[in-house]
């Protein structure tokens, strides 16, 4: 696993415990999340996703990595649960082949 991986792991699950916030029911218990992302010190831009994994019921979430921040809200967030978590990099033009960074979380309760 590398280092961007390794940091993106560690820094959503301290993420993770600060979630919060109340709206009205629906049909997935979803959780606000936000964090940031980094690779050598720098933020990247890009998207980044989470889709539930096997066995966890809910939707996809994705959203804008600008400035290497990210930010769901309690109405378009992940459910709780494991997730994989995608980002999604601009590509570099030398390397057209490059295929997006997945990583696994758990979203806790």
């Amino acid at each position: 696993m590398g280092s961007l991986e390794i940091f993106l792991v560690r820094s959503i699950c301290v993420l993770l415990l600060f979630f919060g916030g109340c709206s009205e029911p629906s049909k997935w218990d979803r959780i606000p999340l936000q964090g940031t992302a980094t690779l050598d010190g720098q933020p990247i831009d890009g998207a980044i996703s989470f889709r539930p994994a096997r066995g966890v019921q809910g939707p996809s979430v994705n959203t804008e990595l600008a400035d290497g921040q990210f930010r769901f809200t309690k109405s378009n967030g992940p459910v709780v649960g494991r997730h994989d978590a995608s980002l999604l990099l601009p590509r570099d033009p030398a390397n057209p082949n490059d295929t997006p960074i997945r990583v696994s979380v758990d979203v806790p309760v």
